[in-house]
């Protein structure tokens, strides 16, 4: 209602709530959108609300208005008659931003800490909102089918630390997704390890995760298995790996390997005790040579030919490409050892990845050499232990710290 006073005028609402004082806008909230009701044009007294409300007047032009909950001014403007009548349909709407201050809103940060298993599937997330403590729990199946799941998901980061779609139900793995449900990949394995599938049935299935064994393996990205099950000191090589990717003197050795449309690297624990060496010097002397580590490489060689319609052929290649390369580092290394290892290993993953029909060639030649340290490919991965590995071995430490 707007009140011609002796001193002034006000703007207020049926209830008595004063909008405005002498052209002074008081902005308030309302949940609903006041003026949508009401452009009817008959004359009466006693408005309900500001949509219907009555105005008074001397002469001149007025204007009644509300702040919107997200800060928007509706404002009618009406010509004022001599006499007293409702507001009416001929009135013009202007929409004017109009912040109010007392709208402003206090952000409230929460920190939220995820519990994860031996697999890295995350089972709880604890968190404290306004002084409450919230615990979310999350229970799998072997292959991350949840059990009791909530809809829509809580958590996006659900089965080996995976982003859970949750329109589809399928979990990112890089590469490919994964339906739980179904315990396969929606895709086939983009890297096709012709020797190691031919070895191991459980991967001849390109749809299969993880060997069909979710409880003793991973995968990390989709592609194939990264960390084997057996692998000893897994954490301790996997902060290796880290560190040598984020050293810029190493980096190259490992990152051919990363990420999608590259070859496979896995890692793993076993016995390399029959590579022992025992040579024994002129001196008498009898050196013997403990193998830590050793990279085997699934190097192929193709070629492929056409024929055209002219009965025209054409041969192209061979060409000699990488498929994929596994690191096993040997089961008597100790923990402290394997940055050390990891770099060696490196060195032969990285010639391997720059350069595979030259490494494979210069493998095959230096098998007639006795002595294994004698070998150029040796003496270049001696050559970056020695001179890097100290550095990996304190980076591995600052991640060991940090991670507490």
């Amino acid at each position: 209602m707007i009140d011609r006073e002796s001193n002034g005028w006000q703007v207020r609402t049926a209830g008595g709530a004063v909008l405005a004082d002498n052209g002074a806008w008081h902005h308030f909230t309302v949940g609903a959108a006041p003026l949508a009701a009401s452009t009817a044009g008959a004359s009466g007294e006693g408005a309900p609300d500001l949509a219907s409300a009555e105005h008074r007047s001397t002469g001149g032009a007025y204007a009644a208005g509300v702040a919107g909950a997200a800060g928007l001014t509706l404002m009618v403007l009406l010509a004022g008659p001599q006499r007293r009548r409702r507001a009416v349909a001929a009135g013009v709407l202007v929409f004017v931003l109009a912040p109010a201050a007392a709208q402003a809103q206090a952000t409230t940060q929460v920190v939220e800490y995820y519990t994860t298993d031996a697999i890295g599937s995350v089972r709880a997330v604890t968190k404290r909102v306004n002084g409450v403590l919230q615990v979310t729990r999350h229970d799998f199946m072997p292959f991350g089918e949840e059990v009791s799941p909530q809809y829509p998901p809580p958590d996006k980061r659900l089965f080996t630390g995976k982003e859970r779609d949750s329109e589809t139900g399928l979990d990112y793995f890089e590469a490919r997704y994964l339906r739980a449900s179904a315990g396969r990949f929606t895709t086939v394995d983009p890297v096709m390890a012709v020797k190691d599938n031919l070895l191991e049935p459980q991967r001849w299935n390109r749809y299969a995760y993880a060997k069909n064994n979710p409880l003793a393996f991973i995968d990390p990205d989709g592609r194939d298995i990264i960390y084997a099950g057996n692998l000893k000191n897994a954490q301790k090589v996997k902060d290796s790996v880290q560190a040598i990717l984020a050293d810029p003197r190493t980096a190259g050795n490992l990152s051919g390997y990363v990420g999608p449309n590259n070859p496979n690297l896995t890692i793993q624990s076993g016995d390399l005790s029959a590579g022992d060496t025992r040579t024994v010097n002129p001196d008498g002397s009898v050196t013997t040579t403990t193998v830590m580590g050793n990279t085997a490489t699934d190097i192929q060689t193709t070629s492929s030919s056409s024929t055209d319609m002219n009965g025209v052929t054409t041969t192209t290649g061979p060409e000699t490409t990488l498929k994929g390369a596994t690191i096993t580092i040997d089961n008597r290394t100790g923990s402290g050892e394997i940055p050390g290892v990891m770099v060696h290993e490196g060195v032969h993953a990285g010639e391997a990845r720059a350069n595979p029909a030259k490494f494979a060639k210069d493998a095959a030649a230096e098998k007639s050499i006795p002595n294994h340290d004698a070998r150029p490919q040796e003496q270049r991965a001696n050559a970056a232990q020695k001179t890097y590995a100290k550095g990996i071995q304190d980076a591995v430490k600052r991640i060991e710290r940090d991670r507490k």
